[in-house]
This record gives C-alpha cells, structure tokens and sequence, in this order.
C-alpha cells in the first residue's frame, strides 16, 4: 500500500494517533501526491476533515498547493462548504489570494452561493466588488451563472455593476435569459437591468425564443422588445 492510500485510509477513520505518529517523523509532507496531484492537505479537505487539516497545517504542507485541476484547498474548501477550514486557511494569509486565471476567493464564494461566507470575505478582505477574472467575469457574473439568487441579490445591494459584461460582451441579464432562469430573470429586472441591449446582433427576445423560455420572451414583448430575427413566438 502507498502512502496516499494509507493516509486516505486513516483519514477515512479519522486516526488522530497514527496522523501525530507521521507528523512526529522528519518527512517532507509536500512530497506526497496522489494521481490527481493532490496534495494530503487537499485531501483532507475533500474528506471535510479539519483535524487532519489543522494538524497539516500546523505542520507546514504548501497551503497555496493546487492540484491537476488548478484547485487549491482554500478553493475546494469553498466548494465544499466547509466554514471551519475556511476560517483555518482564511488565517494563513498566502492563502487567500489564490488567483487561477484571475479567479480569486470573492468570485469563488459568489459561485458557490453561500452569502455568510461571502459577508465573511467582504468584512475581512478589501476587494473590489466588481473584480473580473481572466474571462471579464466578476463575482456578480459568477453567482448569476451558478444561478445563485441570494447571492446575486446580497452583491447587488453591495453595489456590483448589474450591466457589467464579460470579455464576450454578455451581461448578467443575457446569461439568465440564455439559462431560462426566470427568478434571476426578475430578480435583475428590478435591480434595473437593461432589457434593450443587442448580443451579437440579437436582442433578449431573439434569445428567449431561440431557447424556448416562453415565459420570459412574453415579458419582453410586453416590456415593448420586438425580434430582430426571423423566430416567432408560438401561437
């Protein structure tokens, strides 16, 4: 048996003894990577385990580590939910500004939608609401796509650009009407989002009915958005 498949197997049963047995030895607890290039620290996360996390820490692992993915464990930690390794790594300061192509902690927690954890990094970190990642996303664009209302909502109350767009030049409004997700349809709506934009030479209407979200292309059309295509609404 390898040492990962050890670990994962005493991680599993949350062996504190045989963890403070290897922690006690002179090893270099960096050199140890599964398949999938992830290293013990996130593989504890991955099992939501934040003894061995703790212990790891303490120990020295590389905190900023990410895997064959581009994950780092402060990212799957986010991921996962998993508030008290949040705040384990949060003390860590080389750890919260993981950057995967200009993805960073605040567009993380606008994706996975958790809004304690987002009033968390905003109360502590002074980072730009409206920050963009390498594809112009910010962490608006992010809950919008992930389909996070609450979120979406507790950003905009913030202050986050609602017309803002991504290096493609589409907005938050476009990428609800494309997904047919009509609470975060409306929800934009009454934050001011513009309905009148053209996507390529489309408007919303085109896109609605090209997608047959039906629900929204009627709202449009009663909002006075008339087609720019050859599409029709069914009768």
């Amino acid at each position: 048996m390898t040492f990962i498949n050890k670990f994962i197997e005493q991680l599993e049963a949350n062996n504190q003894i045989w963890l403070e047995s290897i922690l006690n030895q002179d090893i270099n607890l960096n050199q140890y990577l599964d398949s999938n290039g992830n290293n013990l620290l996130i593989l504890s996360v991955y099992y939501k385990n934040y003894w061995f996390s703790k212990k790891i820490v303490n120990a020295g692992i590389n905190i900023t580590h990410t895997n064959n993915q581009g994950l780092c464990a402060l990212e799957l930690a986010i991921q996962l939910n998993c508030l008290r390794i949040i705040k384990l790594l949060l003390k860590e300061k080389n750890s919260i500004f993981f950057d995967r192509d200009g993805f960073n902690i605040l567009h993380a927690v606008a994706a996975n939608g958790n809004i304690k954890l987002i009033k968390m990094i905003m109360t502590l970190f002074d980072f730009d609401i409206n920050i963009r990642d390498k594809n112009g996303f910010t962490p608006l664009l992010w809950a919008v796509q992930e389909k996070r209302c609450n979120a979406a909502e507790y950003l905009l109350l913030k202050g986050a650009d609602i017309n803002s767009i991504d290096s493609e030049g589409f907005d938050a409004i476009y990428i609800s009407v494309s997904q047919g997700n009509k609470n975060m349809f409306y929800l934009l709506v009454s934050y001011g989002a513009k309905l009148t934009n053209l996507y390529d030479g489309e408007n919303l209407l085109d896109i609605a009915i090209a997608w047959n979200h039906y629900d929204i292309a009627l709202y449009l059309v009663k909002k006075g958005i008339e087609l720019r295509t050859d599409l029709k609404l069914p009768v």
